[in-house]
């Protein structure tokens, strides 16, 4: 299918989920009409289930009506069977314990069908599991799970499903767990019978065939069962499942994990002093990746000062000790970011630097970022490590759409990612989750962030896609990945939006970097644009309310209220005019290709209609969106058949972005750049390059050399880096 295609496919597909929901609404607590028998259920889940090769895989989550998850731990809930389902009930205080019988599939969620301790069946529905886990790591055949205040639903087909869209609703049980009804353990692998060294032995070999969850359980159960006294199989185990949870990223529990296999060494005996180093290493792995390099220095450092040449710990106190030098003054070198991002490498390893700033409440904006000292125009404001990032092709190339029938939003690329991503994180980090639900979620009934409960953080799904939806960033296009990217930066998430903003973010990788447009000062809040107003005010307006929830009052925008709507009207019938003039491809300009004198004639003709439209009285001293792409055109125009008309016209789009540039011959050289109410756009690096370039040939070298190092100062902060600016200019 092409685009149009897939976009009216999935418009569709939305219509039949909102009749899907309100007939089934109207069953609500009602008993299904029929089930399913177990020999259909059997026949819908084969033990060999496999997608045709030429199928295209598309990751569908469909947001229904938000409901919250479970808060209580198993102890507290009522255990139900599945007779007991009603249709479209949150059976609130109950759990459902259920045995995986058949082969899991994955289509918009994850799929298997289950059965109760009494024998009855049923299907279950795991939705927003992490894409890059297997059907297999999630829902297991012969399985035992723990459905925490089940939610029964209609399906599409007609049929009944048991429905989990918070992660952490669904909770893996071990078959020797005593809450597991005893019917449910007879056909599952019993290893009550084995020891914690066997048990050990067991998730040893398991981790080695790659698959940790199975380790981590083993892992757990030889914890469970072994004895106290037993302090050394004790230390081994804690050490082994630090392990596992480092190559899982789950990283709190992993450095809990290395505190506790931490033996008394007093004795100073030889072994003990050998499995303490491991574990203190293994900690300060936990605490890198946990991004305190702090705690990561203390422990690489205290096993080093036991064993001076061990190798490891001397190349990652050398790493930690770099990120700490980001992390505290801001010494990034965004040159090797930007080198090893060419190299494909997109998560990379560096550490946030958020120490110019800090969030306050504003007077009419909700909290903000502010300046903590004074910020030079071009220095670093921020530069921070993505909390999650999706990156467009990464996973397959497959299609991912959420289809949110609440608002009838359909977003295509990776948001469906992203949030399974951020999901998984959160699941397993108490204080992630803390710092990430803290962010603005639209009004969403906040509920407190409750502590780990069955071993998994209670994660409102729909509330995480909320707070995505207000602080999420687009990357944007990247050549070597198909598809758009998406990610959220915790901290640059409490910018708030002005179209004549103070800093621009650029992109490395999974690194944002911050710089100041402007001298910023101390206590000032940090500003940035969400979004262009290129495409006229009432549109842009009416997408930030979308979007956001706020219309922008900003100078410009003020401005742009009190144009005449005859002037609008104009403006708004040129842009297009201009629009689909730049994208004509016969009026591309490069070496081989040269404007004919009535194309120059149209473009000029186009640019004074729009400029026509911005009166002086309101638009004094402010950026004028409509005009500098099309001023760019008529500044490579000019380069090439009329030389002496460049550099007014450079300084004419530089000004058109609310940059006023004063050049001066006497007494001396000099450029006086008025950057106050200035939008940095592509279009100013090339500006102040052409008109550099133009200065040095009229022998004004000082004049020449401040444009082109401002032209690179807005290259820098558009980019991120100086990287490819000496291929292009």
């Amino acid at each position: 299918m092409d685009s149009n295609q897939i976009v009216e496919h999935f418009k569709h597909q939305q219509e039949l989920q909102k009749e899907l929901h309100k007939n089934a609404s109207a069953r609500k607590g009602q008993r299904p009409r029929r089930k399913a028998t177990r020999l259909e259920l059997e026949g819908l889940f084969p033990s060999s289930q496999q997608l045709p090769n030429d199928a295209v895989t598309v990751q569908t989550t469909v947001i229904g009506t938000a409901y919250p998850p479970c808060t209580a731990s198993l102890h507290f809930l009522k255990p139900m069977r599945i007779e007991d389902l009603r249709l479209e009930t949150h059976h609130r205080g109950c759990v459902l314990f259920l045995r995986t019988f058949g082969t899991p599939l994955r289509m918009q969620a994850v799929h298997n069908v289950v059965e109760d301790c009494k024998g009855d069946v049923e299907r279950l529905a795991a939705y927003n599991f992490e894409v890059s886990l297997s059907p297999e790591q999630v829902l297991p055949k012969h399985g035992i799970f723990a459905v925490k205040e089940p939610y029964y639903k209609l399906t599409a087909d007609g049929g009944t499903t048991i429905r989990v869209d918070h992660p952490s609703d669904l909770v893996k049980i071990r078959s020797y767990d005593a809450n597991v009804p005893a019917p449910l353990r007879t056909s599952v692998q019993d290893h009550r019978a084995l020891t914690a060294s066997a048990l050990k032995d067991i998730g040893n070999v398991a981790f080695k065939q790659r698959k940790p969850q199975d380790a981590l359980d083993h892992y757990t159960h030889a914890l469970d069962i072994c004895n106290d006294g037993e302090l050394l199989l004790r230390a081994d185990l804690h050490r082994n499942r630090a392990l596992v949870n480092l190559y899982l990223q789950r990283y709190e529990a992993a450095r809990a994990d290395c505190n506790a296999a931490i033996l008394d060494s007093s004795s100073e005996a030889a072994h003990l002093v050998a499995v303490n180093l491991k574990a203190r290493y293994r900690g300060g792995r936990a605490a890198y990746g946990a991004m305190d390099f702090e705690g990561a220095k203390a422990e690489f450092q205290s096993v080093l000062a036991i064993s001076p040449s061990d190798a490891d710990a001397i190349r990652e106190l050398q790493r930690t000790k770099q990120r700490i030098s980001e992390s505290s003054r801001g010494l990034n070198d965004f040159e090797t970011m930007s080198t090893s991002n060419k190299k494909g490498i997109f998560r990379l390893d560096h550490a946030s630097f958020t120490a110019n700033v800090e969030v306050r409440q504003t007077q009419t904006q909700g909290r903000g970022l502010f300046a903590k000292k004074h910020i030079a125009a071009g220095e670093l404001v921020l530069c921070e490590k993505a909390y999650a990032v999706a990156f467009g092709g990464e996973e397959n190339d497959k299609l991912s759409v959420i289809l949110n029938v609440n608002n009838d939003n359909i977003d295509y690329g990776t948001h469906a990612t992203r949030l399974n991503r951020v999901v998984s994180k959160l699941l397993y980090s108490y204080q992630d989750a803390r710092q990430f639900f803290d962010l603005y979620d639209g009004g969403y009934e906040s509920r407190e962030v409750t502590a780990v409960q069955d071993g998994l953080v209670a994660v409102d799904t729909f509330r995480a896609l909320a707070i995505l939806s207000y602080n999420g960033f687009g990357i944007g296009e990247d050549q070597k990945l198909s598809g758009g990217s998406t990610g959220v930066w915790i901290c640059a998430s409490y910018v708030n939006h002005d179209c004549i903003c103070n800093a621009n973010r650029a992109f490395i990788g999974d690194m944002m970097i911050v710089r100041a447009i402007r001298d910023i000062a101390k206590d000032e809040e940090i500003t940035m644009q969400y979004q262009s107003p290129d495409d006229g005010i009432e549109a842009f307006q009416n997408q930030l309310k979308k979007s956001w929830g706020f219309r922008c009052t900003c100078e410009l925008c003020n401005a742009e209220a009190n144009v005449e709507a005859s002037k609008q009207k104009l403006r708004n019938g040129a842009t297009r005019k201009a629009r689909a003039f730049l994208e004509d491809p016969t009026n591309v300009l490069d070496d081989e290709h040269i404007p004919g004198l009535g194309r120059t004639k149209q473009a000029e003709k186009l640019y004074k209609i729009l400029e026509s439209t911005y009166e002086e009285k309101l638009f004094a001293n402010l950026p004028r969106p409509a005009l500098h792409n099309l001023a760019l055109w008529l500044c490579m125009a000019y380069a090439i058949e009329a030389p002496e008309k460049v550099l007014s016209m450079t300084l004419q789009l530089l000004r058109d972005l609310g940059i006023m540039v004063t050049i001066s011959k006497s007494p001396i050289q000099k450029v006086v750049i008025d950057r106050s109410r200035a939008r940095f756009e592509w279009a100013a690096v090339h500006a102040a390059m052409y008109a550099g370039a133009v200065l040095e040939q009229q022998g004004q070298a000082l004049a020449a050399k401040g444009m082109k190092m401002f032209g690179k100062e807005v290259y820098r902060t558009l980019k991120g880096s100086m990287d490819g600016f000496e291929e292009i200019f």
